[in-house]
């Protein structure tokens, strides 16, 4: 019996993560994209949302390209790239909050 119990927890914790993870609350441009004047900070995963760890800082002026595909894609002047993977409901939003955000960069879309 303890066993169904705890196998039942167990999936009502995954389902809670889940749906929390998807939920509009941690996937809002606002909470993943930071204007800190001269820099961007970036919230990327699960863990750094709810716990409001400190965000990746970027400074703007190092960012060229925005690219959105499955993913947005921030691409440095160095080459390297920040993949931000949101929900399908908020890839729109945060491709437009990224560019208001990082006027100076180009911006392109990657049919998928």
């Amino acid at each position: 019996m303890s066993i169904l119990i705890t196998c039942a927890m167990s999936i009502f914790i995954m389902l809670l993560i889940n749906y929390i993870a998807k939920s509009d609350w941690l996937n809002s441009p606002d909470k993943v994209l930071i204007d800190l004047d001269d820099n961007i900070g970036i919230k990327m995963g699960f863990i750094s949302k709810v716990f409001n760890m400190s965000p990746l800082i970027i400074p703007k002026n190092k960012i060229i390209k925005i690219q959105k595909a499955d993913c947005i894609s921030l691409f440095y002047t160095s080459g390297h790239s920040v993949d931000i993977w949101p929900s399908n409901d908020e890839l729109e939003s945060l491709f437009i909050k990224a560019k208001k955000l990082l006027p100076n960069a180009e911006s392109c879309i990657i049919a998928s």
